[in-house]
């Protein structure tokens, strides 16, 4: 009787263990997956939180155009890992209006893409390799007019964007693409 009953104790005490370091071992495991899967799905959503980042996109573009710029959506496309895989990203639903008078719209585009690689971001500038691969603008709409001094109404946000000296001779983009635009002429010093 007394060896039955110190069999069972060491079974009892066997399976115990065995749930004890199960419990030990795989619940801390468990837990971490499940952290680190909420933290990478965190992650993700920030990135694709297109909205905040058109905010961003949209206040970063007013202040270096000096023209009210609004982009919708922001969507960062690519292997963000590799440093020479293709990567992307897409600006939609972008309005350029007069800060002075903001209903005035002086032009919109549906979808701009900015391809890159990750790269070209670290380069040495003296290599002189772009910083984009290419600028896609699909759909732009352009209100350009002069009025009846002769003035564009473009003419300030360009001389905003390209005044003082380049700081190297490295190029923005090597290549720009515009697909099925329209562009809205109106001159005041012509006769009606």
């Amino acid at each position: 009787p007394s060896t039955l009953w110190g069999r069972q104790q060491r079974n009892l005490m066997r399976r115990l263990r065995f749930w004890t370091n199960l419990l030990l071992f795989t619940l801390p495991l468990l837990l971490l997956l499940i952290g680190a899967t909420n933290y990478i799905r965190h992650i993700a959503n920030f990135l694709t939180l297109g909205k905040r980042l058109g905010y961003l996109v949209s206040v970063i573009a007013t202040e270096q155009a000096g023209q009210a710029v609004t982009v919708g959506n922001v969507a960062i496309r690519g292997d963000f890992w590799n440093r020479d895989a293709e990567n992307s990203i897409v600006l939609s639903h972008i309005t350029l209006s007069d800060k002075q008078k903001p209903q005035s719209l002086l032009g919109r585009a549906e979808e701009v893409t900015l391809d890159y690689k990750l790269n070209q971001f670290f380069d040495d500038p003296a290599t002189l390799r772009p910083v984009l691969n290419q600028i896609t603008v699909r759909n732009p709409e352009l209100n350009l007019s002069r009025d009846a001094k002769g003035q564009l109404n473009l003419l300030p946000m360009l001389q905003n964007l390209l005044g003082g000296k380049p700081k190297s001779k490295r190029t923005g983009v090597s290549r720009v693409v515009v697909e099925g635009g329209t562009l809205n002429y109106k001159d005041a010093k012509l006769p009606h």
